[in-house]
Order: structure tokens, then C-alpha cells, then sequence
């Protein structure tokens, strides 16, 4: 077997997973360019078309995809990223199409929702903390601190720190299952 009948067994296979993964998910992901792109629809085009490209060019590396849809959403999220970050270095005005129609269905609006839903309750969390407890987490988990570090800056020792942590994370998982026996 020479080089050439091994590329095209590889871009066979290539656009077996491609046909496969883009038949399941072009759907969700041209939702997704149009709630993150909404009233644009050249950028929208440009997003879904941008992210099974790069899909494409990727399965033709043989690089493995484990997670399609989250690899998707992932590369179209970036490319909308790109594009607005391009827009405010550039300083230009995205021009606004008034007669765009518009339609996302009611399982991706629902993903959406749910995905706010649990921004809310890790803030109800949060703000159920004492603030010991909240300064604590902001440091250990949001500032990245060391905890020697902040041992020190409490004025206790490593091992009590642990301590508090360990009654923090249960504290935590205590109000989390409350939270979702509530909803």
C-alpha cells in the first residue's frame, strides 16, 4: 500500500466524521452562532461555517475528539469571541440587519436558561456564606492564592486552614443539594 491509498483511507475516514458529527450537531451549532451572533447574519454564516471547517481540518490531523458537541460549541464560542474582540480593537459599529428573522428553538433557549439557572444558585451560595467563609473561598478558589499564603494573612496556621476548608467545602455541598431539591 503506498502513501497516496493511506491519505485517501485517512480523508475517507476523516469524512466519515465529519458527515457523522455534523449531522448531529449542525443544528445546535448554527443556534448557537445565531443567539451569539443575533442580528448579524454574515458573521452568523461565518461562525457555523468557520467552526466545521476547523472540525474538518482537525479530524484530518487524526487528532480525536472526544466530546463533539462540547468541541463545537467550544470553537464556535471562540470564534464569536474573536469577532468581538475584532470589532472593539477595530472600533467599528456592527451594522444591524432590521428585517432578520430569527428562530431558536425551545431545547437550546432551555440550555441556555438552565445555564443561567446555575450561575444564580452558585451566587446564592456564595452570598449564604459568612464572610469569613466568603473571603476564604474568594482567595482559595477564584484568586488562586496559595494556601500558605493565606494562612499567613489570616494568622493561623496551615493545618486549621485545611480545617476550614474542609467545613467549607461541606458547607457547600450542604447548600447545593438544597438548592437542587428546591428547583
Amino acid at each position: 500500500m503506498d502513501s497516496d491509498t493511506i491519505g485517501i483511507k485517512e480523508n475517507t475516514e476523516a469524512k466519515r466524521q465529519f458527515d457523522e458529527i455534523y449531522h448531529a450537531h449542525s443544528e445546535t451549532v448554527k443556534q448557537f452562532c445565531a443567539f451569539k451572533l443575533y442580528r448579524q447574519p454574515e458573521r452568523q454564516k461565518d461562525c457555523f461555517q468557520d467552526t466545521f471547517r476547523i472540525l474538518f481540518e482537525t479530524l484530518l490531523k487524526n487528532e480525536e475528539i472526544k466530546n463533539p458537541k462540547a468541541w463545537l460549541l467550544g470553537t464556535a464560542g471562540n470564534l464569536t469571541k474573536a469577532h468581538y474582540a475584532e470589532t472593539t480593537r477595530e472600533g467599528s459599529e456592527v451594522h444591524i440587519s432590521q428585517e432578520q428573522d430569527l428562530t431558536v428553538t425551545y431545547d437550546f433557549l432551555n440550555e441556555m436558561v438552565t445555564d443561567q439557572m446555575i450561575q444564580n444558585r452558585a451566587q446564592q451560595m456564595i452570598d449564604s456564606l459568612s464572610d469569613e467563609e466568603r473571603i476564604l473561598y474568594q482567595r482559595i478558589y477564584v484568586d488562586d492564592a496559595r494556601k500558605g499564603q493565606v494562612a499567613k494573612e489570616l494568622g493561623i496556621t496551615e493545618n486549621y486552614l485545611h480545617q476550614k476548608l474542609f467545613r467549607l467545602k461541606q458547607k457547600l455541598r450542604v447548600l447545593a443539594k438544597e438548592l437542587s431539591e428546591d428547583a
